[in-house]
């Protein structure tokens, strides 16, 4: 199971983290979401995110690992942009800190449907309850609560 956290929801939610990286029987593997996952509604994408024009990507990538860590969850090697929103020389950063991006084929409340070895995003977080569920009839016995992520 892969875990895409954001430093503000880290901080936000501080009980919920700490539940979630004491869970022993399932093997999360912590995922970089940026520090403060900026998004404008009405903002187009190329200005939005990660995107937009001053966004300091070494205090979005770093200080967000830091807390992953504080928290007990150790980083995994990946980085997903926050909208799935990047360009040619984002990636070329990200990539540049050591970071591997990791995107989605199968956006669930997009209506995009995975297939055999897609990767699925779902925000269990309660953002998008058409995605959430989706993805409770496809897993109808998980483990994780998904009130933890709200």
């Amino acid at each position: 199971l892969y875990v895409c956290v954001s430093g503000k929801w880290i901080m936000r939610h501080p009980d919920d983290m700490a539940w979630l990286t004491s869970l022993q029987e399932i093997e999360i593997r912590w995922v970089n979401h940026s520090y403060s996952h900026y998004y404008r509604p009405g903002t187009p994408p190329g200005e939005n995110f990660l995107l937009r024009p001053g966004t300091d990507l070494h205090h979005e990538v770093i200080d967000n690992e830091r807390l992953m860590i504080e928290a007990g969850a150790i980083p995994s090697p990946f980085f997903r942009y926050p909208g799935l929103v990047s360009d040619e020389a984002l990636s070329r950063r990200i990539i540049a800190f050591g970071l591997l991006p990791l995107g989605a084929d199968a956006w669930l409340a997009k209506g995009q449907q995975p297939s055999e070895g897609s990767i699925v995003l779902v925000h269990i977080n309660g953002n998008e309850e058409a995605g959430l569920t989706l993805f409770g009839k496809w897993h109808a016995h998980t483990t994780l609560r998904p009130e933890a992520f709200r």
